[in-house]
């Protein structure tokens, strides 16, 4: 039945079919990718910034140095490249800090959870353990009662005889 379906399906459904297929791969290998780079990222996150700054740097260099170089006629040209490059470079930034907040947040609402979780847990045992110590000293009191009543029973009897 199965070969049927397949022998049914056009040329340009079966095209489609793994068209689809290969590109739900490459997303998966990319998706893939992105998280341990993410991971990465996030682990190392001083040494990023110090690599920024020292991109920042090394930009601002090559700027001044090739102005120095440049006729005056060239210079719009090349600050405006320039430009380009250091923006490019703090969008580069500013998606990496924000994939790096995304992974801290997520940290802290799992540990915020997990506290939220584990104080439940013991407020459940605290109430447990209040409500079995009221369940003692009551059959404590109880006890004490009953021995107060054997007690008295016990010395109406000796003194009978």
């Amino acid at each position: 039945m199965q070969q049927n379906k397949r022998k049914s399906m056009s040329v340009h459904g079966i095209l489609f079919k793994e068209i689809e297929h290969i590109f739900s791969n490459i997303f998966t290998f990319f998706t893939r990718i992105f998280k341990v780079i993410n991971i990465f990222f996030h682990s190392h996150e001083t040494f990023f910034e110090f690599v920024f700054i020292a991109i920042y740097l090394i930009e601002q260099i090559c700027l001044l140095v090739k102005l120095r170089n440049t006729s005056s006629e060239d210079i719009n040209f090349v600050v405006a490249i320039f430009i380009a490059i250091f923006l490019t470079t703090i969008a580069l930034e500013k998606i990496l800090m924000r994939c790096r907040n995304k992974v801290s947040n997520d940290e802290l609402t799992t540990l915020k959870s997990s506290s939220q979780n584990r104080e439940n847990m013991m407020k459940g045992a605290m109430d447990k353990t209040i409500d079995d110590y009221n369940k003692l000293t009551e059959t404590y009191y109880e006890l004490i009662k009953d021995f107060n009543k054997l007690e008295k029973k016990y010395k109406t009897t000796k003194k009978k005889p």
